[in-house]
């Protein structure tokens, strides 16, 4: 039998297919195929977010990425998005390794805090790895 071995590397564009569908696991939204590469194209063009990918023997098993904005005061802060893990590799620690990934390149960043939106059936998730309980976030979702 095959050890199962988990490695992170970036996010490419042969991968959006399959992260869309782990995605699809947290928000019902999913771009039509057609609009991959427009999306690829203008994700790459950011510098100041990054995504990885988890795999176990070359089966993407979960996704996260995050971004970084530098306020007007100078303070750098991060923003984790979308972490999300195939539902039969959930509670194998991944999404924790994953946010912990982010983390470290934050710290790298030198940011001074990193924030993270969720729903209540995640904070518990999010409490284990140190994240507080401080504000709440309002939504207005643009057409």
């Amino acid at each position: 039998m095959k050890k199962k071995s988990l490695i992170f590397r970036k996010l490419e564009k042969k991968d959006l297919r399959e992260v869309y569908l782990i995605l699809s696991q947290i928000s019902d939204f999913k771009p039509p195929k057609k609009n991959y590469n427009k999306i690829w194209i203008n994700y790459t063009k950011q510098k100041n977010v990054f995504s990885i990918i988890a795999e176990i023997n070359n089966e993407i098993v979960g996704f996260g990425s995050i971004g970084f904005m530098t306020h007007v005061r100078g303070g750098k802060k991060g923003y984790l998005e979308n972490i999300a893990v195939k539902k039969i590799f959930q509670k194998k620690q991944i999404g924790s390794k994953i946010v912990k990934k982010l983390l470290d390149l934050s710290v790298k960043k030198k940011c001074y805090k990193v924030e993270v939106t969720s729903n209540l059936k995640n904070l518990k998730f999010y409490n284990y790895l140190n994240f507080k309980n401080r504000l709440f976030t309002l939504t207005n979702f643009l057409k």
